[in-house]
């Protein structure tokens, strides 16, 4: 994610002083209309709630999403959700970090597998960071890319 400017630090300070005072409709519209600062303030929140209006933010990036998909607190159906959105899961960091994921059902894992290239097939089970189940996914997947 990129560092907050100048001119945004003043505000992220603010938020984050009166994070706890905020009524709850008042942390959704931050979730779901902030800008990237406040997006990556809410995402270290762990208000799970909160997580799925981040989903729904227009602005949220697709390295944000791909963030949101590594996390492993994240709710099982967000989790999901971001599986199931076609135009998140074409990009690589997205796929790779749904692919690692601990929570994610193997029946999603194959889905996304298409996404992920047979070198970063490669990387991923030689990396350790992901399951039995899906490390035989992929090393067929890199004999089939063969």
């Amino acid at each position: 994610m990129a560092e907050p400017t100048e001119e945004t630090l003043p505000e992220i300070e603010k938020l984050q002083s009166e994070w706890h005072s905020l009524s709850p409709p008042d942390k959704i519209r931050v979730a779901k209309h902030g800008k990237r600062p406040a997006r990556a303030f809410v995402m270290r929140m762990m208000d799970k709630k909160l997580h799925a209006f981040l989903l729904r933010n227009p602005k949220i990036g697709i390295d944000e999403i791909a963030t949101l998909a590594g996390m492993v607190q994240l709710d099982p159906t967000l989790l999901r959700q971001i599986a199931m959105t076609p135009e998140w899961v074409r990009h690589s960091g997205v796929a790779r970090a749904l692919v690692t994921h601990p929570k994610l059902p193997v029946p999603l894992i194959q889905k996304i597998l298409p996404s992920i290239s047979v070198d970063e097939a490669r990387r991923l089970t030689k990396s350790g960071r992901v399951r039995a189940s899906v490390k035989r996914l992929l090393m067929k997947k890199i004999e089939k890319g063969r």
